[in-house]
């Protein structure tokens, strides 16, 4: 029946719940394919409702479907089964387990252990009995009463004892569920108020208490009870973060298409100028880095050339200069070992006047 009203809930929340969200591109992709859902289901309720369309004429209880709180409605109207269904079972239990102790059984038992009575007495779930049985003899048939213990009642007093909790707490649950669905979709200003606190938390300037009529209007105009029940929906499963980007998209199709631009729009777009600015002060800065990179590389090499250059004319200098030096060294040792020569002569000469015998 859901698919009368144009929105496949199920299929929402079940796109937004995916696991492959939690990539930037894939999410921005199921937010625009679940913006252009809504925007088309919204669009035809409220076709719909302008025109003033009967679909079913004979019986007109079924164009409930159709309307714009169809769905919601039907959740509410689900949890109310779901209280009815707890309190049933509960009833049916305490009446079968109802005793001339005990008219609420769980109530009496935590008043029997408050009070120090041992479950043995309880009389609920007896323990212990008389059994009777015969027995067959030589032509006699013997009659005997004894005292037998029926170990499966205590098995089935725990379980009974906690199967009345779970209902009582179920129970009470369900009631406080039913009570804060009712309250927030009887009172529209809890649906302003979410969809105003979504806006807030968004990448778009907004503030909430001076656009307060803006997001009236696009909640009683576009969202109505049923677009406000998805979001909450999705938000709950999803998160957050998915359900504010959902809210935010849906917030620019409303006053970016079908209607005239606002003051937030005109933020909106020069936050949009100041982002392209930023991004092309960026991309020049970059471009000086890159150019004063360039310089310094070029300073570099024309530092490394240089000192390639003068090293290469030292070691030219020095091989022109090693020929002259190994030839003075050269002529030295000539003049060295002709001196010496020189002093031996005299030498023998010297001898020789002497002493002319040797």
């Amino acid at each position: 029946m859901r698919a009368h009203s144009g929105i496949r809930i199920r299929e929402v929340v079940e796109r937004a719940m995916d696991p492959s969200n939690m990539d930037e591109t894939v999410r921005l992709r199921t937010i625009d394919l679940l913006v252009r859902h809504l925007k088309c289901a919204l669009r035809f309720q409220r076709r719909l409702t302008r025109r003033n369309v009967i679909v079913h004429k004979t019986i007109k209880v079924l164009n409930l479907t159709y309307a714009a709180g169809f769905i919601s409605t039907m959740y509410l109207f689900t949890k109310v089964l779901y209280l009815v269904n707890v309190i049933i079972q509960l009833y049916l239990m305490n009446k079968f387990l109802e005793t001339d102790k005990y008219q609420w059984y769980g109530f009496g038992v935590i008043r029997d252990i408050l009070n120090g009575t041992k479950w043995e007495t309880s009389g609920a779930f007896p323990r212990v009995s008389v059994c009777d049985f015969s027995v067959r003899q030589v032509a006699n048939i013997q009659r005997y009463s004894v005292q037998c213990v029926l170990v499966i009642n205590i098995f089935n007093e725990k379980i009974f004892i906690l199967l009345w909790f779970w209902y009582m707490a179920v129970m009470l649950m369900t009631i406080y569920s039913v009570f804060y669905w009712t309250i927030l979709m009887g009172f529209p200003c809890f649906g302003r108020w979410f969809v105003g606190q979504n806006l807030e938390m968004s990448e778009l300037k907004f503030d909430s208490t001076a656009q307060h009529k803006q997001v009236a209007r696009f909640v009683n105009e576009y969202l109505r009870q049923d677009g406000v029940f998805v979001i909450r929906m999705v938000t709950m499963h999803s998160g957050v973060i998915f359900g504010t980007d959902l809210v935010l998209a849906l917030w620019k199709v409303f006053y970016g298409i079908e209607s005239t631009p606002t003051d937030a729009q005109s933020e909106q777009e020069d936050e949009k100028n100041n982002k392209v600015n930023y991004l092309k002060n960026a991309a020049n800065k970059n471009s000086t880095k890159d150019n004063t990179y360039d310089m310094e590389r070029l300073t570099k090499r024309r530092k490394n050339k240089d000192s390639t250059k003068s090293k290469h004319n030292s070691d030219t200098l020095d091989s022109a200069l090693m020929p002259l030096h190994t030839y003075d060294d050269h002529d030295e040792r000539s003049d060295d070992s002709r001196e010496s020569k020189e002093r031996k002569e005299r030498g023998e000469k010297r001898y020789s006047t002497e002493n002319p015998c040797i």
